[in-house]
């Protein structure tokens, strides 16, 4: 006689149908010189560990992206719970559900688990780092008035400007040939023949 989450097959053997406690009773019979014998056994029949679980690769993201977390692996189907486990710099990504968004540049790092149920253990996927790169500006365009080259009189002055990029970063300037015919101001962008 068997009791909880077991049963005993044809050969004999116990065959468990779940987790829990079982209990296996077996009984001799009597005969003309012996009175009946009963015996018992107490198992513990522990949870399954589940497949390995593992978060799908994220790659590629910029600040502003978001991707929906995936993972392939474990057992139970049941819901992945995912986690934000650390940010550099603080706030680089943040997490609502499955959705991760990347806010600025830098780094994340995200957990997930599989819940158990009452055969299988909670599995937990390795950690897994994201990285958030900077965007590619568009090209920055330098002209003065309008014109990619000018010329330009000994002692006069002209201003540099910039268009395209993006971005709020500050633009600076910097003579690459020419310093003995003219002068730059690196935050102004004017130049001054000489």
């Amino acid at each position: 006689q068997v009791s909880g989450p077991c049963s005993i097959d044809n050969g004999n053997e116990l065959v468990t149908q779940g987790a829990g406690n079982c209990l296996v009773t077996a009984t001799q019979a009597a005969d003309d010189n012996y009175a009946q014998a009963t015996g018992t056994l107490s198992v513990t029949v522990e949870q399954a560990t589940q497949a390995a679980l593992q978060i799908t690769p994220v790659t590629g993201m910029k600040p502003g992206d978001s991707v929906t977390l995936a993972t392939s692996g474990g057992t139970t189907n049941s819901a992945v719970v995912f986690s934000l486990k650390s940010t550099n710099p603080a706030g680089a990504c943040s997490l609502a559900g499955a959705q991760l968004t990347a806010v600025s540049a830098g780094s994340c790092v995200i957990g997930a688990y599989m819940p158990g149920n009452n055969d299988y253990k909670q599995v937990d996927a390795a950690d897994y780092p994201v990285n958030v790169s900077l965007k590619a500006q568009d090209a920055l365009t330098v002209n003065v008035g309008g014109a990619s080259s000018i010329g330009i009189a000994l002692n006069a002055t002209a201003t540099v400007s910039t268009s395209g990029g993006n971005g709020t970063g500050a633009i600076t300037y910097a003579l690459k040939s020419g310093s003995n015919f003219c002068d730059l101001s690196p935050n102004t962008g004017m130049v001054t023949g000489k």
